[in-house]
């Protein structure tokens, strides 16, 4: 089955060594993680699916994408500009998927997330949403 998290993960997963990102996690992140580091899901899509499969059919799909660090507000935009220039030049295919076009969607967005387990350190959160373009195969 064709998977767009398999091309966002080997797309992002290329930062952690390159750009001292220390996770990429789909949905939300693991109690032990470390920061910096990015989550990304799937806030909603097209999905065409025929009685011969859905091959060279356009799909889109809109990805919420947020960069956490415990240091600061800079780190955490300066990592997501980095997810932003690496993901509006990135195409190609993986598990299934042919991504034709990445749009940044809307402009950063930020908050801080507050301690709740007693600690007072702080996570600074910069959001942004994506646009991807892609062909679904029937791998």
């Amino acid at each position: 089955m064709a998977d767009l998290n398999a091309f966002i993960e080997t797309t992002l997963g290329e930062l952690v060594t390159r750009e001292s990102v220390n996770h990429v996690r789909p949905d939300q992140l693991h109690e032990t993680d470390t920061l910096p580091a990015l989550v990304y899901w799937r806030v909603s899509g097209t999905h065409v699916q025929t009685i011969d499969g859905s091959k060279g059919k356009l799909c889109q799909a809109r990805v919420t994408i947020e960069s956490y660090s415990d240091s600061s507000r800079d780190e955490a935009n300066a990592k997501m500009e980095i997810v932003r220039t690496t993901l509006i030049n990135a195409v190609g295919t993986a598990s299934g998927v042919d991504v034709r076009c990445i749009l940044a969607d809307e402009a950063q967005s930020h908050y801080v997330l507050m301690p709740s387990d007693g600690n007072s350190q702080l996570r600074y959160v910069t959001a942004m949403d994506y646009e991807f373009t892609f062909v679904e195969g029937l791998s």
